[in-house]
């Protein structure tokens, strides 16, 4: 897995944040490399990169098995696939200083949290 997720992962468990939302595209190019629009979804279970058909192709020739990332079409989710994103999560942490709160509200009822 990769280095900067794996350290992601550990902040979380201090926390106790069993998920966390990322949607700042300099956030994501950061964390995975990928200079593409998208969320990227981190939970205690997996890593989710929801993104544009556009840039499926991109992600899918950057992200190797190794980088344990679920690549998802946004066009192809459907709203129960969004609420098991984070069905087993107590606490969700997002962009403080990217994503608004009505944003985050946005989040939580699309995924059911």
């Amino acid at each position: 897995m990769n280095y900067k997720i794996r350290c992601i992962r550990e902040k979380m468990k201090l926390l106790n944040v069993q998920g966390l939302i990322i949607s700042n595209p300099v956030n994501i190019r950061y964390l995975i490399d990928i200079p593409v629009e998208g969320t990227l979804l981190i939970t205690d279970k997996e890593n989710v990169f929801i993104t544009d058909a556009r840039y499926i192709e991109e992600v899918n020739n950057h992200l190797t098995i190794n980088d344990e990332f679920i690549i998802y079409d946004n066009k192809d989710l459907s709203e129960v696939d969004y609420q098991t994103f984070f069905k087993d999560c107590e606490n969700v942490g997002f962009e403080e200083n990217y994503v608004t709160y009505a944003k985050y509200k946005e989040h939580m009822q699309n995924m059911k949290i």
